[in-house]
């Protein structure tokens, strides 16, 4: 189970760091998290409303 689904989401925004020895540490997720400022934005938004329009059937 992945950790998102273990909070009972179907999305979730995380915050992720490359440590200098190449780890990825996750700092934190987000249930809300906002991806406006990137650009090209649309097709995240899509497919986001694609999936829990799918997944709450």
């Amino acid at each position: 189970m992945s950790v998102t689904r273990g909070f009972g989401l179907v999305f979730a925004a995380w915050d992720l760091i490359a440590t200098r020895d190449h780890r990825v540490v996750a700092l934190e997720l987000n249930p809300g998290g906002q991806w406006g400022f990137v650009p090209g934005h649309h097709h995240i938004t899509t497919a986001i409303v694609d999936h829990l329009e799918h997944s709450t059937r």
